[in-house]
């Protein structure tokens, strides 16, 4: 029997089961349960299982949680600071867990990580990078792409609040953002990076996976 769609809740069938969100469901697919909590309930009168459900990366699956990606280059402009980021539409409903980022330029630089809102980075940086693409392709084949959306392009200045300075300043060096992440995108909300120097082509990547926000979490 196939474990079914992520979002598929396990139907329990104890009358005092315990109700655990996505962690329930996930547990059981784990466990090789696919019949309800009840056999998880047993497992747990019987047995100290010791399980992470985080330790294995293919078991965002099981949890519900897409893994996705983006990268790309970003032309120059001269007297402008080149940069990309990522965003949420506001009322999606989902959250962002925002784990990677790299970006690495011909000359040498150092690179402001920083975040603002969705409509600050849709506003300033006009060129539709489109959407995450999956990273686990069982996803792909359920749902397509994910709900974060890159917008890419160059301002004069400036614009979001600092989150980190990153990066060596090194020809073709690759910059990781490390102190600000994982870093966690409400909808409405966004990350940028755009290096400290002007004229800049910039190669970025961005690395995350998201999540259906719980009731009340995002109130």
């Amino acid at each position: 029997m196939g474990l079914g769609c992520p979002a598929d809740p396990v139907v329990g069938n104890l009358h005092n089961e315990l109700r655990r969100g996505m962690l329930g469901p996930a547990l059981s697919r784990a466990l090789g349960l696919t019949k309800g909590t009840e056999g998880l309930e047993r497992v747990g009168e019987t047995l100290t299982p010791t399980i992470d459900l985080w330790s294995d990366p293919s078991w965002a699956y099981l949890r519900g949680e897409p893994l996705l990606s983006w990268t790309g280059l970003i032309a120059e402009v001269a007297g402008e600071y080149s940069g990309a980021g990522l965003v949420l539409p506001l009322g999606c409903g989902t959250l962002i867990i925002l784990a990677r980022c790299t970006v690495s330029s011909a000359a040498s630089t150092r690179y402001y990580a920083q975040r603002a809102t969705a409509a600050q980075i849709q506003a300033t940086f006009l060129v539709d990078g489109g959407r995450g693409n999956q990273r686990d392709t069982r996803w792909q084949a359920l749902f397509g792409p994910g709900q974060g959306h890159v917008w890419s392009g160059s301002d004069a200045a400036f614009f979001g609040v600092e989150l980190e300075l990153t990066g060596n300043a090194g020809v073709n060096d690759m910059a990781t953002c490390s102190a600000c992440l994982p870093l966690i995108i409400s909808p409405g909300n966004g990350f940028l990076i755009q290096p400290t120097a002007a004229n800049q082509a910039l190669y970025v990547t961005f690395g995350w996976r998201e999540r259906k926000a719980l009731p009340g979490e995002l109130e």
